[in-house]
């Protein structure tokens, strides 16, 4: 794991990120946002953009660092 790079308050700073739309069946359209942050989490916002209220963040699971 990746430590905190330097950053003073402790707070996540996104270091890239990434972005996708997608429409499903029903004709609904979502977004997802993917955040690498600088202490090497990994983070989702997935998110309708006609209901502004309907959004989260999903921390990702981490990367085994075995080959198990």
């Amino acid at each position: 794991m990746v430590k905190n790079l330097g950053n003073k308050n402790n707070m996540r700073k996104i270091i890239q990120i990434s972005t996708d739309s997608h429409v499903w069946p029903d004709s609904t359209t979502w977004q997802s946002t993917t955040a690498l942050c600088d202490d090497g989490t990994v983070w989702e916002l997935e998110w309708n953009p006609f209901e502004k209220d309907y959004k989260w963040w999903t921390k990702l699971p981490d990367i085994p660092q075995t080959e198990d």
